[in-house]
């Protein structure tokens, strides 16, 4: 009988464990915390008919072989140290589900090891054909093909696992790391999954993990940088991660078929356009990332994947994470066009929104400013308001279920010259809101020119407007809240005298330039400062100018502007370095709620030629400080023991 071999087998090792105990204490680790003591190996099926079976049988430091074959189970691992492997590869060993609503494979131990099998059949949402966690850690899959299952191979809560050379296929979701932490990818292939892979969590440790470009979702690399500065995304890429990074660039990319088309976790100065994400879970992702530019992107048809059956789409996310511009976008068929979610200041402007379920809602989300964007046939709401405070919503367009709703203990919103079909108000206790301009504006209706608070034109609004200045005679109610200046025709028939003007200008100061030696390469170095001035050349005052000053692209600094009085104006500066030869392209930008102003120019690092006198070498003598004058091309310069100046013209 096979058991009685197996019996006896194992009362042999048991024998040989009781001999050199004097020599050995039973259970010793290595270094790894591999066990080394009476290790096993134990084979599917002559010895056991399940692999189930052989796992129970095991203990840690075992070995169970699978021969070839097709075995129809569903198998848990609980003992640690266990390694499960195939004996001639994943093409010959298949494990197939005998019940879709389970995991295939599911791991609950530390330091198992699975190898070169075949893991299919786990259909039923969530279920995995490898499945690790929770808490559990040091796991090590290698070899192995996943597909045909709701999730492919899913880590939750774990951590320190390591995934290489696997083929993720044709599951509803390839590879995910679920709140799990310094788990390391190589050489994985995750193809035709509806969403290869996607990473979720709510710490830095969630998102901290090592994996490289050998990684590849629909035969493109996968960049997932973490602690990096001052880089651009290379153009192949087919997944985008950026954890703890400033300073970086993703520009000019088609991202499809992820749990995020771009993902920015704790990420900061960063830019994000001209990006195409499509068939997402969500297209953009912002988590805990402060002070970055999301510009110029096409966001379409990106699903959540947490809420099957794939209704949940969320174009923009911004997730506790303040400061961040979403800027000139064009997000359209998502359930959820833009989201931010317990975040504050940030700016979203001069977006196109339309065929989203939902437009754009704040949740638990404060001083936010939502600014002439278009929003065009939401099947729900265009806006929603839920339990948010302070925020700003103005001269937006809503066309087609054009609804604002308010949710939760919304509060001293303010919410003015907009365009809306109705409102709804739900769970509203009516705290404060303000549903008309901050100030009286001067404004020509008609022909003719009033002063008068504005509200929003609502199209369902049926009063009156007996002295023909463009505001209803009655309120329009709105819970127990109430726009008092209704409009009675769509704001853009009222032509409003300009408010806050911004006019921004910046130069090099031409006589602030001294070079010096850069201690690694040894060439020169161009060090300068810019000035730049913002005025307001409007007719009010203007509040919360966000400032955005840009080198070669990048956002070098990013501040705010409590105010400026009409008329009033503002200087800074910054020092900028540059290698010799080389040209910095300056912007500075300027917008508030009402204007926005950009001032842009070249600053080349270079130097007058003069055949005969000074090499560079000698400009940048410790004695010696340079002033240039690209007007005239003169070099002027001074040694600190001498008292004339000497000019040296090219």
């Amino acid at each position: 009988m096979k058991t009685d071999k197996m019996t006896n087998r194992i009362l042999g090792i048991a024998l040989v464990v009781v001999l050199i105990g004097a020599m050995l204490p039973l259970g010793a680790l290595t270094g790894h915390g591999q066990v080394t003591a009476a290790q096993a190996t134990i084979y599917v099926p002559d010895h056991y008919s399940t692999i189930q079976a052989a796992v129970n049988a095991a203990s840690p430091g075992d070995t169970v072989i699978v021969r070839n074959g097709v075995y129809t189970e569903n198998v848990k691992i609980s003992t640690d140290h266990l390694n499960v492997r195939s004996e001639n590869g994943a093409g010959a060993t298949i494990i197939q589900a005998a019940t879709p609503d389970n995991h295939v494979f599911k791991i609950t131990a530390d330091y198992v090891t699975l190898a070169g099998v075949t893991v299919k059949g786990a259909m039923t949402y969530p279920n995995a054909g490898i499945f690790i966690g929770p808490n559990s850690s040091s796991n090590h899959i290698e070899g192995c093909i996943v597909s045909d299952n709701s999730h492919g191979i899913w880590s939750e809560a774990s951590s320190d696992n390591s995934l290489d050379n696997n083929h993720v296929l044709n599951n509803y979701y390839g590879l995910t790391f679920w709140y799990s932490s310094n788990n390391s990818l190589k050489s994985n292939t995750m193809s035709d999954n509806d969403y290869n892979f996607s990473v979720k969590g709510s710490s830095l440790s969630h998102f901290t993990h090592a994996i490289d470009k050998s990684n590849k979702v629909n035969g493109k690399p996968v960049y997932y940088w973490v602690n990096k500065q001052s880089q651009q995304v290379p153009s192949d890429a087919g997944y985008v991660a950026l954890v703890n990074c400033t300073d970086m660039a993703v520009r000019n990319l088609n991202l499809t078929q992820n749990g995020q088309g771009v993902l920015l976790a704790y990420s900061s100065n960063s830019v994000i356009e001209n990006v195409n994400t499509s068939s997402n879970g969500v297209g953009v992702a912002l988590i805990h990332s402060f002070d970055n530019i999301i510009k110029n992107n096409n966001v379409s048809h990106n699903i959540e994947m947490e809420w099957p059956p794939r209704t949940l789409c969320v174009g923009i996310q911004v997730w506790l994470s303040d400061n961040n511009f979403i800027l000139d976008n064009t997000v359209t068929n998502n359930a959820f066009g833009i989201v931010v979610a317990a975040s504050s200041e940030n700016a979203i402007i001069d977006n196109s929104l339309s065929d989203n379920h939902w437009g754009i809602e704040l949740s638990a989300a404060s001083s936010n400013k939502i600014t002439n964007n278009t929003i065009l046939n939401s099947g729900g709401f265009g806006i929603r308001l839920g339990s948010s405070r302070g925020n700003t919503v103005a001269r937006n367009n809503l066309f087609g279920s054009g609804i604002i709703q308010i949710t939760g203990s919304a509060s001293d919103n303010s919410v003015y010259l907009n365009g809306f079909d109705a409102c709804l108000v739900y769970f509203f206790s009516g705290l404060n809101n303000v549903w008309h301009s901050p100030e009286e504006i001067t404004y020509t209706y008609n022909g003719n020119t009033y002063t008068s608070y504005l509200g929003n034109y609502w199209r369902d609004y049926t009063g009156t407007d007996a002295d023909g200045d463009g505001i209803g005679d009655t309120p329009y109610l709105i819970g127990s809240d109430a726009d008092n200046y209704p409009l009675v025709q769509p704001f853009q028939d009222y032509v409003v005298t300009p408010g806050p003007n911004l006019e921004v200008y910046a130069y090099e100061n031409e006589f602030s330039r001294t070079w010096t030696r850069d201690s690694v390469t040894d060439l020169p170095i161009c060090n300068s400062q810019i000035i730049y001035s913002i005025s307001n050349e409007g007719s009010e005052g203007a509040t919360d100018i966000q400032v955005i000053i840009k080198i070669n692209g990048s956002t070098f600094e990013q501040h705010v502007i409590p105010s400026l009085d009409e008329g009033e104006s503002y200087i800074g500066g910054f020092a900028l370095s540059a290698e010799y030869d080389s040209v910095k392209h300056i912007e500075v930008r300027a917008l508030t709620l009402n204007s926005v102003d950009t001032y842009s120019f070249p600053v080349e690092a270079t130097l007058p030629r003069a055949a005969g006198y000074m090499t560079w070498q000698e400009l940048i003598h410790p004695l010696v400080t340079l002033f240039v004058t690209p007007a005239d091309s003169v070099i002027r310069h001074l040694a600190s023991k001498r008292s004339d100046w000497k000019d040296i013209r090219s």
